[in-house]
């Protein structure tokens, strides 16, 4: 089994490389929008603390990154993004392993609008996006794992319902959060 990231992938990565420098067909493989260094794109915060949004001076834009500022969120409205996710896995695949454990999948649909968040993170609007359930059918077929990141048990037992066909498992680190002192339920 291999574990996958592909919410996001590191700036590093020849994809976001050519993305800042200016390459439209990268550019349209992140999310991007356009700004000033003054205003991000919204008010959500990084799970790793901080600003969600990084901005880049000489594109005039801000880049998503829900997690480090090193890990740039792919744009998963992008069809070409898809297939090319599809193409690793079939790689994979190819190769022997016979199942992935794909990290913080319920985060890859993001809102068509961004808004600021005014009573909390962000986290509602990109947790269990509009396209998650579609993305997922598309990418797998079967003995896929998913790691859930800020949601529901009940989103748990739909991701996993083997009539869905998205994954076979999920795991979520509700159990980590018992003692934090705003813990409810769904987060």
């Amino acid at each position: 089994m291999f574990d996958m990231v592909f919410n996001h992938t590191s700036t590093s990565h020849e994809w976001f490389q050519r993305a800042l420098k200016g390459e439209k067909k990268y550019l349209a493989c992140y999310i991007f929008k356009d700004g000033t260094p003054d205003k991000p794109p919204t008010n959500w915060l990084s799970k790793f603390g901080g600003n969600a949004w990084e901005y880049v001076p000489h594109l005039k834009k801000w880049y998503l990154h829900l997690f480090d500022v090193s890990q740039a969120d792919l744009n998963w409205e992008n069809p070409e993004v898809r297939e090319e996710l599809k193409n690793i896995l079939r790689f994979w695949k190819k190769k022997g392993v016979k199942g992935f454990r794909f990290d913080v999948v319920n985060l890859i649909s993001k809102p068509a609008e961004f808004l600021d968040d005014e009573r909390g993170d962000g986290r509602k609007f990109y947790t269990d996006g509009r396209h998650v359930h579609e993305f997922l059918k598309e990418l797998v077929k079967d003995s896929e794992i998913g790691e859930m990141s800020s949601t529901s048990l009940e989103n748990c037992i739909k991701y996993s319902n083997p009539a869905e066909k998205e994954l076979s498992m999920v795991f979520n680190f509700h159990q980590l959060k018992v003692d934090y002192k705003t813990a409810t339920s769904g987060l």
